[in-house]
């Protein structure tokens, strides 16, 4: 994901159960971690609303950060990389004025980075006890009122996952279909 320093954004989670519903009441952490000397500059819990995971959060530094969601013991924890820029910077780059084609691989990008972005079908198996989600589908939408209701997709993307023997990730695979 890719924000602005000094500019209030949103850190979003949507956790689902084994048949692909969305879970609500649990309490979910988290962790922003700045890269560069893997200081944490944020952590706490997140709100709920309608059973997604929310915090607002406003990075001053220009870097790169490692955002750790922490949840409970049944789940996995999930993760995702965002980049803080100057908007200044990019607007005078000519960040400002986009074609199509870039606006349409930002918005997937963004889709991607988990804004309103949904999963469909996962499978599950069990590794040393622990359910582990081997593939599902995910879809992108450009707008929250698109992802609730299932129109308007953006884009559609297979994802893989294998595991070992102790329920640790050994591989993991996103291809836009």
């Amino acid at each position: 994901m890719r924000i602005f320093k000094n500019i209030p954004d949103k850190l979003e989670l949507v956790v689902t159960d084994l048949s692909g519903n969305y879970v609500s009441g649990l309490i979910i952490n988290y962790e922003v971690i700045k890269c560069s000397d893997d200081s944490v500059v944020y952590s706490g819990t997140m709100d709920e609303i309608d059973s997604v995971y929310t915090k607002e959060i406003t990075l001053t530094i220009v870097g790169e950060y490692r955002v750790k969601y922490i949840t409970p013991t049944s789940y996995e924890n999930g993760f995702e990389n965002i980049i803080v820029d100057d908007y200044d910077n990019y607007k005078g780059s000519g960040g400002g004025g986009l074609t199509v084609e870039q606006d349409a691989i930002l918005r997937r990008i963004c889709g991607l980075s988990q804004e309103n972005y949904k999963i469909f079908n996962p499978v599950y198996t069990t590794k040393n006890n622990q359910p582990c989600m081997t593939s599902a589908i995910i879809r992108i939408y450009p707008t929250a009122t698109d992802c609730n209701s299932d129109t308007n997709k953006i884009a559609e993307y297979s994802i893989e996952a294998t595991f070992d023997t102790q329920a640790r990730m050994t591989g993991y695979k996103v291809v836009k279909e």
